[in-house]
This record gives C-alpha cells, sequence and structure tokens, in this order.
C-alpha cells in the first residue's frame, strides 16, 4: 500500500483547496462558504486525509467535503468518489446540513470532474434533489 509522505499530503491539501477557492471565487460565492478546520475536538489536526479539506455555507444548509487518503491502494486513489451525506447535530436536527462528499485522488482527470460537482453544488439554484439526479446521471454514484 502506497503512502503520501508529509510534503505530498501538504501538496494534495493546498492543490484541493486552491481547487475549492478557485470554484467559490469564479460562481461568485466566496463570501458564502467558510472553511471548517480540519482537526479533532482537542485541537489535533487531522491528517489522515478525511476531511483533507472543507466548507459549509451555512445559510443554504450545504457543505463540501473533500477526502484523499494518505493510505489508498494505488489503483483505488484515481477514481473519484461522489455522494451527498447528511449530517445532523444538535444544532442541525431539525434541518440537516447536506454535504457533497468528493473523494479521491488530485489527478488531472478528477480536477476537471470536480470543478464541475463544485460549481454545481455551490449554486444557489442545486437543490439535493438536483444534484443526487446529476451524479447518478453522470458518475457512479457512492454509499458513504
Amino acid at each position: 500500500m502506497a503512502s503520501m509522505d508529509d510534503k505530498q499530503y501538504e501538496r494534495a491539501k493546498n492543490a484541493w483547496m486552491n481547487l475549492c477557492i478557485h470554484c467559490f471565487e469564479k460562481c461568485s460565492t466566496s463570501d458564502r462558504w467558510q472553511e471548517l478546520e480540519a482537526q479533532f475536538a482537542d485541537g489535533t489536526p487531522i491528517q489522515n486525509g478525511n476531511p483533507i479539506c472543507s466548507y459549509i455555507n451555512r445559510a443554504e444548509r450545504k457543505a463540501l467535503r473533500i477526502i484523499q487518503s494518505r493510505d489508498w491502494p494505488q489503483p483505488i486513489r484515481n477514481d473519484l468518489i461522489v455522494y451527498i451525506d447528511k449530517t445532523q447535530t444538535a444544532e442541525t436536527a431539525r434541518k440537516p446540513i447536506y454535504e457533497l462528499v468528493i473523494s479521491g485522488k488530485i489527478t488531472p482527470k478528477n480536477v476537471n470532474k470536480s470543478k464541475i460537482l463544485i460549481a454545481l453544488w455551490i449554486s444557489r439554484a442545486t437543490t439535493l434533489k438536483k444534484m443526487q439526479t446529476f451524479i447518478r446521471k453522470h458518475l457512479k454514484p457512492a454509499s458513504p
């Protein structure tokens, strides 16, 4: 099993973050999406790649999570897995937050697919149902 070293992990993290920020800026949504710190409750950074970066838009009850594990077997790491997850906490029990999860290695092919997915998801016009339909029609959906 191949594993990323710290420098490779930081490069991947920065590339995913830059991709997300680019999409937010291009779609004029930067002011609506807040980065979530990838850390445990005690403040220790999460460095296993789940998430490598994540963002939330509380007003629209949407979130975005990017996963790139340090230790995936090489054949799986090139695939892009996409699904919608529901996040519920005591705060969001009555109105959950729906999260687009994109999981995979940052390759040119995956970057292009991810740009389309992120741009669609961050649009105010995109409903949960519309996103689920898009994923079903254009990608192989995965279960969380």
